[in-house]
């Protein structure tokens, strides 16, 4: 429902509008952790499950000025 499709990389939608909400399912998932008493980050699973491609996507394009890609590791290992 997120990416109004499978994956984020075949998304219509904007991708402002997807960080948007995939951020607003973080914090209310991460504020309902933070509330119990037992604080265990596996706690959070259903948001990055859910969300968690767009926020990988969202911190790799704010730590940079450049275009980012995905990679996979295999790909990667292989280059290096």
């Amino acid at each position: 429902m997120l990416y109004g499709c499978e994956e984020f990389e075949k998304s219509m939608r904007n991708q402002a509008d997807i960080f948007d909400e995939a951020l607003a399912i973080y914090q209310i998932v991460y504020n309902r952790v933070s509330s119990l008493e037992t604080k265990k980050g596996s706690n959070c699973a259903f948001a990055w499950k859910v969300a968690g491609h767009a926020l990988c996507m969202l911190h790799a394009k704010k730590q940079t000025d450049d275009s980012t890609f995905v990679c996979l590791k295999s790909v990667l290992r292989e280059i290096l």
